[in-house]
C-alpha cells in the first residue's frame, strides 16, 4: 500500500502599501532613505487590489495584513 502526504505550498510576499508611497518618496527627497530602492517600488497595492489579483490568477486562502502603521503589505495564499 502507498501512502501519499500532500503538503500545501504557500507563497509568501511583501509589498509597499498606497499610503506608503507619498511618505517613502518624500523621505528619499530628504535623502533620509536610499533614493535607488524607493524607484525600484513599481507598484503600490492596496489590500482590496491585492486580494483581486491573487484571486484572478487562481490562489486561494488568501491572508492579507498590514504592518508598519499601515505601510507594508504581507500576503500569504495557496495556488492549488
Amino acid at each position: 500500500m502507498k501512502l501519499t502526504i500532500l503538503i500545501p505550498v504557500y507563497n509568501e510576499e511583501m509589498t509597499a502599501s498606497k499610503l506608503s508611497k507619498p511618505i517613502l518618496e518624500f523621505l528619499a527627497k530628504l535623502n533620509l532613505i536610499n533614493k535607488q530602492h524607493i524607484k525600484e517600488h513599481k507598484n503600490y497595492f492596496s489590500r482590496e487590489e491585492l486580494r483581486m489579483m491573487l484571486e484572478e490568477a487562481g490562489f486561494k486562502d488568501i491572508k492579507i495584513t498590514s504592518f508598519e502603521f499601515g505601510m507594508n503589505n504581507l500576503t500569504i495564499a495557496r495556488k492549488l
